[in-house]
């Protein structure tokens, strides 16, 4: 019988020391009755374990774990696979991993039309709102990774939210907000056009902005959502306006996005600049649901290893270990928000020590990883129509 080994991105702290999952497939089944053991040479330490007497179970997958001390390089391993009363020896490669921590912005992608009739869609944003005001609530007494948190995404969204509430949830919002639980973004809508002009971008921030100076609120985040090229003069405008960073989620349907190492500063003709983050291209502004976190704790341990894995076995266009995920309700547009996020982070928390799931905002992230990986990225000077 062959079998296969390999490391993962999975660690949790046992008795103060890091440990990291190795993952075990077998090439075929052994009987019940038969004894079921590995045998591991890392180091020159021997480790035994008994795959039938395991606990970890990773999100059901038909696979056995162990945990071994954390691979901080590459190392070959002599291992020896018992079962039944028969032996197969291989040598086996065990590669580092990233330590990796993981950002899930909230958020819903403003869209009039496109789910509802536009004459449905103001209202659901009223009671979206109210919901996000009870999901802070209910969770502010959760850990400081997994509290509710939401990004507006748009001035438009903020807008109708807020058209029809109480003087007491306008307050409740704006405290949050002020709390860092909820972050406004300028744009009037996340369509943001190459064929805007100045005057049309410039005061796309209008209505967001005043917000904001009404209610001492800062804004240093722009997202532009679903669209397949941007305006060159953007990084000029946003720059000049106090803002640092974009986040974009390119329309991968209308346009085919760049080959391009993310994240990157975008730089206009005159030096101003912003730090651009744009979200992996196969799912666009859904990475959340695809991979998850819109359902339960067991649908993200299935799915969030395997893609974080993906990542570091072709780094080509994501080389780091701290890693923005947009989060959406549920898949599709002008979504409700999902508490579920907080729950799936709180639990996962409590068992790994890596990966790190945090419920952010964009600016929490993007502030983080500047600090952390700025100096490291490159600059582009270039208009950037169709993807």
């Amino acid at each position: 019988m062959d079998f296969n080994a390999e490391s993962t991105v999975l660690f949790r702290r046992v008795n103060g020391s890091l440990k990291q999952i190795i993952k075990i497939d077998l090439s075929g089944e052994v009987p019940e009755k038969d004894n079921l053991e590995l045998i591991l040479n890392i180091r020159d330490t021997v480790s035994k374990f008994d795959l039938r007497d395991q606990d970890l179970k990773i999100g059901g997958q038909p696979s056995y774990y162990i945990e071994v001390p954390e691979i901080i390089e590459d190392v070959s391993a002599a291992a020896v696979l018992v079962h039944g009363g028969s032996k197969t020896e291989k040598e086996l490669l065990l590669k580092k991993r990233r330590r990796w921590e993981v950002h899930l912005q909230t958020f819903t992608h403003t869209d009039f039309g496109y789910t509802d009739l536009p004459s449905n869609i103001p209202g659901e944003y009223e009671k979206f709102l109210k919901e996000v005001i009870d999901y802070c609530d209910e969770t502010k007494d959760f850990d400081e990774l997994s509290r509710f948190r939401w990004n507006t995404e748009s001035g438009s969204w903020l807008e109708l939210a807020i058209k029809s509430i109480s003087d007491a949830e306008l307050n409740k919002f704006v405290d949050l907000a002020r709390e860092g639980r909820i972050e406004l973004q300028p744009f009037y809508e996340p369509h943001v056009s190459e064929y805007y002009d100045e005057e049309i971008l410039i005061r796309s921030l209008y209505f967001a902005f005043d917000f904001a100076r009404k209610n001492n609120l800062k804004i240093e985040t722009a997202v532009a959502t679903d669209v397949p090229g941007l305006p060159w003069l953007l990084p000029q405008i946003l720059n000049r306006s106090g803002i640092k960073y974009l986040t974009t989620a390119s329309n991968t349907y209308m346009a085919k996005p760049l080959d391009i190492e993310r994240p990157f500063y975008w730089e206009y003709l005159d030096g101003s600049r912003v730090l651009l983050y744009e979200a992996d291209r196969r799912f666009q502004y859904q990475e959340g649901p695809m991979l998850g976190f819109s359902s339960n704790y067991i649908e993200a341990l299935k799915k969030l290893p395997v893609y974080l894995l993906d990542l570091e076995k072709d780094s080509s266009s994501f080389k780091y270990d701290l890693l923005s995920l947009r989060a959406p309700g549920t898949l599709g547009d002008n979504t409700p928000p999902n508490i579920s996020m907080s729950y799936i982070a709180k639990e996962w928390n409590n068992k790994w020590e890596y990966p790190k799931i945090v419920v952010s905002t964009f600016t929490k992230y993007f502030k983080k990883f500047e600090e952390k990986y700025g100096r490291d990225l490159k600059n582009f000077r270039a208009s950037w129509p169709n993807w």
